[in-house]
């Protein structure tokens, strides 16, 4: 997709046609937000983009980011071909990462879950909980595959699972929040104490208010990372009702300086959410959304 392109697709889903910690040192910090942690789950990220060329590259875990995360072993795919939602489940010692690719330049059906703004409420013990339409679509197509496949994983580990980790980069971030929220679903009563962490890059805003709330609850962490002034993280817009889970971490022009946003009750208007929507909508800041970590995320995988 053309940079002036997907300018368009935000306008099309925009609908019109705590306290606070700053830090410059890449440590963790007293909220536990690591960021060495964060720039290797942003290239496991990356990894999802890895085109057909490359995808027994990123299956053999010798890919371009693949080589910034060494430790982690891919283990299965989780695709459809309709939807084109595509994701990988990999190990890192006894952690599951589950990681979903954003939105690629040649696939119409992926794009299209982008632009479809109506509401789904797909909980029955939750039927005030709504949702992107578009991105439940996606998710959907692959839910019942990623959970037998987390399963197979968790069983080949022989059930040694220290932690699970949900990550993505834009929609993949989306997908990753639906798929974080369904597996908390599916959980037996004994393995509702395993860590559950939630770690995305420029994701939109995924459901409404209750799902927000719901998801941050069910969470044992949550980072949900934004660059300065990203335009994927102001959609769809907060005017329709949705809003973002917490917590975010907010990084400067550059990322050379993050902040730990106070989004405990709505999202910090002192964050991402500081600059006006109309304002952001412009080529220029498309680099913010492309770039996190000073990776190219969505083709570092492929670059020569």
């Amino acid at each position: 997709m053309t940079p002036a392109a997907f300018i368009f697709l935000l306008l099309v889903i925009q609908g019109s046609i705590g306290s606070k910690q700053t830090t410059s040192a890449p440590t963790r910090s007293p909220m536990g937000y690591s960021e060495p942690e964060a720039v290797q789950l942003a290239a496991v990220s990356a990894a999802t983009y890895c085109n057909v060329a490359m995808r027994q590259l990123m299956q053999n875990w010798t890919c371009v980011p693949c080589k910034k995360v060494s430790e982690v072993v891919f283990r299965e795919l989780v695709y459809n071909s309709k939807t084109e939602t595509f994701g990988f489940i990999a190990t890192r010692g006894t952690t599951i990462i589950i990681a979903f690719r954003g939105t690629v330049r040649t696939e119409e059906e992926n794009i299209f879950s982008n632009i479809q703004v109506w509401r789904s409420s797909p909980y029955p013990e939750f039927p005030q909980v709504g949702v992107h339409s578009g991105f439940w679509n996606s998710f959907n197509s692959v839910r019942f595959n990623l959970i037998q496949a987390i399963q197979r994983v968790s069983a080949s580990l022989e059930g040694k699972v220290s932690e699970l980790i949900f990550t993505g980069h834009s929609l993949g971030g989306a997908l990753a929040s639906l798929a974080a929220f369904e597996y908390t679903r599916n959980l037996s009563k004994d393995a509702r104490k395993l860590p559950i962490k939630l770690v995305t890059f420029g994701a939109p805003r995924v459901g409404e208010v209750d799902f927000a709330n719901e998801l941050s609850k069910r969470l044992t962490t949550s980072w949900r990372i934004t660059n300065w002034k990203d335009p994927v993280v102001q959609i769809p817009s907060r005017r329709l009702g949705f809003r973002h889970a917490q917590r975010e971490i907010f990084y400067s022009h550059s990322m050379k300086n993050y902040t730990i946003c106070a989004d405990a009750k709505d999202e910090d208007p002192l964050c991402s959410d500081r600059f006006p929507s109309t304002t952001i909508y412009s080529q220029k800041n498309l680099h913010d959304h492309l770039y996190y970590f000073n990776i190219r995320i969505g083709e570092a995988c492929n670059a020569v």
